[in-house]
Formats: C-alpha cells, sequence, structure tokens
C-alpha cells in the first residue's frame, strides 16, 4: 500500500481512522466468511499510556460492525503489550475475540 492508497479508502470509507493525542490507528472491516476488524497501521509514542482507551473505542467499532475479532499483524514487542489486554498471539498475528452482548 501506498501513501495514496491509505488516504483514498479513508476518503471512500474503506479505511476508518481513529486518533489519540500521541498516536494513530487506521482500521479495515474484513469480510472473510466472518467479519474482522484488521488494525491496518498504528503509529505513534507512548503507546502504553493511550491503549486501554484505544482498545475500547476499537471494540466499541467491531461491535457496531458484527465483527468476531480484532485482528493485528505486529512486532513482536507490540504483541507482548497487546497479551496483557487478553490478545491471542497466533503466529505474527495478534486477535482480540469481541464479546456478543446478551
Amino acid at each position: 500500500y501506498t501513501v495514496d492508497d491509505v488516504v483514498e479508502g479513508l476518503k471512500n470509507g474503506t479505511l476508518q481512522l481513529f486518533e489519540e493525542p500521541e498516536g494513530i490507528i487506521i482500521t479495515q472491516v474484513m469480510q472473510l466468511r466472518d467479519r474482522r476488524l484488521l488494525v491496518f497501521i498504528m503509529a505513534g509514542q507512548n503507546f502504553k499510556f493511550w491503549k486501554e482507551k484505544m482498545l475500547k473505542r476499537l471494540v466499541d467499532f467491531a461491535k457496531e460492525q458484527e465483527c468476531i475479532c480484532i485482528e493485528a499483524f505486529c512486532r513482536p514487542g507490540l504483541a507482548r503489550i497487546l497479551k496483557e489486554d487478553n490478545w491471542n498471539l497466533h503466529q505474527v498475528l495478534m486477535q482480540l475475540p469481541i464479546q456478543k452482548e446478551g
């Protein structure tokens, strides 16, 4: 993907932007056999300080989109941080299952 691809995806709604003061996450809802929210790009600093708020926003959005999980391909350091919040390691893919309400 190029910067232009990301900008176009944000403009046409195929990508979503979540912002915090020290970072951003860009997501994409994927329709495979089921719906999944893919963390497409994550950038910023001091993730430990904004991750809880951001993860709540992502989970709420994933529920609205009827996704079964959130997925993120990431480096091992991020995998260690996400495991603290019940993400599961699947090779280099982190997954957070979305619990259905009710």
